[in-house]
């Protein structure tokens, strides 16, 4: 890998960031097992700093938490402006599967749970899907008044494309990061 080389070849001794969990957790491996310090600014998921790495310093929000605060804020002030009381209001949430996705979504689902909301339903997805149909069905089925989702940039504009497709567009559509950042996606 690249941080193999850098850390063997080159000898450096700081790594700075990578661009998503997976990459950080990669990269997490082969600089800690080398007494390197990776400061990382991109991976959120939890595991990074959950697996006892030595050397590994992140400068951003743990995915757990971002997950949580975001379902705190739907307990609260979604529900407040809905006019519906948390213990009535139902929640979905949707994300992708890897260790971004599921850190986020598990933060998401510990705070719906503890603040009484109903969890509505919860499926995940391969980043890379091409066809969100029946997860959309899903959702529409299960009717949420709030929408929580972890995705990436595509996916994001593939799951708004077919939830207005299929008419099933909850009253909130809540993004907890990366897809829902994008400009790209603000033009969907």
């Amino acid at each position: 890998t690249e941080a193999g080389r850098l850390v063997d070849q080159v000898g450096v001794k700081v790594v700075f960031g990578s661009l998503a969990s997976g990459n950080a957790l990669a990269i997490a491996g082969v600089t800690d097992k080398s007494g390197v310090v990776l400061v990382e600014s991109g991976g959120i998921a939890d595991a990074l700093t959950d697996s006892n790495f030595k050397y590994v310093y992140r400068i951003l929000d743990k995915g757990g938490l971002r997950g949580a605060v975001g379902a705190e804020y739907v307990g609260t002030g979604i529900a407040e402006t809905l006019g519906i009381a948390p213990a009535d209001l139902k929640v979905f949430i949707i994300h992708e599967e890897s260790s971004y996705g599921e850190s986020v979504a598990n933060g998401a689902e510990a705070k719906i749970k503890e603040m009484g909301m109903q969890l509505a339903g919860r499926e995940h997805y391969n980043k890379d899907i091409t066809d969100m149909s029946a997860l959309v069905l899903q959702i529409k089925q299960a009717k949420p008044d709030v929408l929580l989702t972890v995705s990436y940039v595509n996916d994001a504009i593939l799951m708004v494309d077919t939830l207005k497709q299929l008419q099933a567009m909850p009253k909130v559509f809540m993004g907890l990061g990366a897809g829902t950042t994008d400009p790209n996606f603000a033009m969907t």
